[in-house]
C-alpha cells in the first residue's frame, strides 16, 4: 500500500477475514535402542475473500508440509547423528510490477531441504558439533524474490557451565 504521508510503500493487514482449516499428523517412535524417528504432515486449506467476494487461496500458505527426522545416538550416548528432511509444497505469492505496481499471483515451486548434524561429547561439559544445512544445495524461495541460502557448513565446540551459589 502507498503511504501518502511518507511517499513510501508499506505492508497493511487486510480487513477481510481469512479461513484456515486442515489436519496435522505426527509420529514419534523409537525404532531401536538409540534410533528414533520423527515424522509429520500438515494439510492447510487457507482462504480469504478475493475480488468479487469469491474465496481465493491465501498467499504464502502451502497446502502441504512434511517432515522426516531420524536421530541416532551411539557410543554410550556420547555421539549423535541427526538427519532432517523438510518438504514444503507449492504455494502462491504475489508479484508486484515495479512500473505499474499492479499485482499478479504467481506459484512458487515445491522444495525439499535436507539437513545433517552430528555431535561428539568430549567430556561431561564439552561437546564437538557439526552441521550441514541444505545438504543437497536446493535452490528455493519461500517468498518471491528472496532466495534462501545454499549449502552451509557449521562446526563448533559447545561448553556447559555450572554456577553454584554460596
Amino acid at each position: 500500500m502507498f503511504d501518502p504521508a511518507s511517499f513510501l510503500f508499506t505492508a497493511q493487514n487486510r480487513d477481510a477475514p481469512s479461513d484456515r482449516k486442515g489436519v496435522e499428523l505426527s509420529l514419534n517412535m523409537d525404532l531401536a535402542p538409540g534410533l528414533g524417528l520423527l515424522a509429520g504432515y500438515t494439510y492447510t486449506d487457507a482462504t480469504e475473500q478475493g475480488p468479487g467476494g469469491l474465496d481465493v487461496h491465501e498467499v504464502r500458505r502451502p497446502r502441504h508440509l512434511g517432515s522426516l527426522g531420524v536421530n541416532y545416538a551411539f557410543a554410550q550416548d556420547r555421539a549423535n547423528l541427526d538427519l532432517n528432511i523438510n518438504y514444503t509444497g507449492e504455494q502462491l505469492d504475489l508479484f508486484f510490477d515495479p512500473v505499474t505496481f499492479a499485482s499478479e499471483a504467481v506459484t512458487l515451486d515445491a522444495f525439499t531441504v535436507v539437513d545433517l548434524a552430528g555431535s561428539w561429547r568430549l567430556t561431561r561439559r564439552l561437546e564437538l558439533f557439526g552441521r550441514v544445512s541444505n545438504l543437497s544445495d536446493e535452490d528455493y524461495e519461500e517468498v518471491l524474490g528472496f532466495a534462501r541460502p545454499g549449502r552451509a557448513y557449521y562446526a563448533g565446540l559447545r561448553g556447559r557451565f555450572e554456577f553454584r551459589g554460596g
